[in-house]
């Protein structure tokens, strides 16, 4: 339905589902290349069992240490709760830590050279990826007259 709303051109309604289905299609494939760049991905082996090797190497030339992450956004929590069990490496809280904080333990070397830099590119793919669903559901309910924003 094309046609002019208080000066703007009408955008067609927006449909999360089908959206959320396209743009998290996108976001996976941006995901699994930075993985496969990341651990130096090539025709052998995937990804997670490149990070394996990698981390497996790391621990033979040096010994595990705890460190500390501290996400606030509950969804980036949980990014990197999977990103560190595709190493296999287990997240775990001490007692009375904040909820926002979570430790690892892994060589120093893997966290700096992958774990880190991995989980910030993610993080910032995530965040844009939210942005732009955001932005669309807010166009949408911009450009709706007032009686079809109410609910049923």
């Amino acid at each position: 339905m094309a046609g002019q709303i208080g000066g703007r051109e009408a955008r067609p309604a927006f449909d999360s589902r089908a959206v959320t289905i396209e743009q998290m299609g996108r976001l996976f494939v941006q995901i699994e290349a930075m993985a496969a760049r990341m651990a130096g991905t090539s025709s052998k082996g995937t990804s997670s069992e490149r990070l394996q090797e990698g981390l497996a190497n790391a621990r033979a030339a040096e010994a595990d240490i705890e460190t500390k992450f501290t996400v606030s956004d509950p969804t980036l929590q949980r990014l990197f709760v999977v990103l560190c069990s595709r190493c296999e490496l287990e997240v775990y809280r001490v007692p009375r830590q904040r909820y926002f904080t979570m430790s690892v333990r892994a060589p120093k070397s893997f966290v700096q050279g992958w774990l880190s830099p991995m989980f910030e590119e993610m993080s910032e793919a995530m965040d844009s990826w939210m942005v732009e669903q955001a932005e669309a559901m807010f166009a949408d309910w911009e450009t709706r007259a007032p009686h079809e924003s109410k609910p049923d």
